[in-house]
């Protein structure tokens, strides 16, 4: 992966991080269509996600900038491995996060 393509990246998660979930969403979607939609999968669905709240009147928790010089620090790690595992972090939250929905609405 080039800077300019990385760049892309950066771009988009500072994006959400700021709460501009559509720009994100669109990056993110031109990331997809250049290195596997599988692999930002979970950013769009976090964007519309984001976005549906924001419509509904709801407020949406800001995550703090990613710090991207950090992974100057481990230059072994390829990106794709970085991506690989972000992607798995997030389908492993969000699965965390319906079976705790699951089981409020059991409660009730």
């Amino acid at each position: 992966m080039n800077n300019e393509e990385s760049s892309i990246i950066e771009q988009a998660s500072v994006l959400f991080s700021q709460g501009q979930y559509e720009l994100a969403k669109a990056l993110y979607e031109k990331a997809g269509r250049k290195y596997g939609e599988h692999l930002f999968k979970a950013n769009v669905w976090l964007c519309n996600k984001r976005l549906a709240q924001l419509k509904n009147g709801e407020s949406t928790v800001l995550v703090p900038a990613p710090n991207f010089t950090a992974n100057i620090a481990h230059p072994s790690s390829s990106a794709e491995e970085q991506l690989a595992e972000t992607q798995a972090n997030l389908e492993k939250y969000y699965f965390e996060a319906q079976d705790l929905r699951n089981k409020l609405l059991d409660l009730q």
